[in-house]
């Protein structure tokens, strides 16, 4: 008799429990307040975070190919470099990993500094009335 008690009252809080979750879990999307989706400004700054992405990626791409082409290149110019030569490339290698990796990170820094201004002037109220 016990047992059964225990076992009704385990699925009523189960069942209340699985009721309440998805109220619970509701909150507030993203974007509260605004029928029909985000605002305007938020779709811009959100696709031009996705196009500077995408410009990312290419870029990192063209490189890659790029030292792939050159490494190409060299090999086929000189089958079987001396240790002057090789350490020469390898330099000229490293030295262009390095401005590419600093370029992209001063772009990321500018592109973050843009973003965060243009996100607060679309938290700011607009002076039109």
């Amino acid at each position: 008799m016990k047992l059964k008690k225990l076992i009704s009252l385990f699925a009523g809080v189960v069942a209340a429990s699985v009721l309440a979750l998805p109220a619970a879990a509701g909150g507030k999307p993203a974007d509260a307040g605004q029928k029909g989706g985000p605002s305007p400004c938020i779709k811009a700054v959100r696709e031009a975070a996705k196009s500077f992405h995408d410009q990312h990626v290419d870029a990192v791409k063209a490189f890659h190919a790029e030292q792939k082409a050159a490494r190409e290149a060299f090999r086929a110019q000189q089958p079987a470099p001396t240790e002057d030569q090789r350490k020469a490339f390898n330099a000229k290698h490293v030295a262009a990993v390095k401005a590419f990796h600093d370029a992209n990170k001063a772009a990321h820094e500018a592109f973050v500094a843009k973003q965060k201004a243009a996100r607060e002037a679309c938290k700011a109220p607009s002076s039109s009335s």
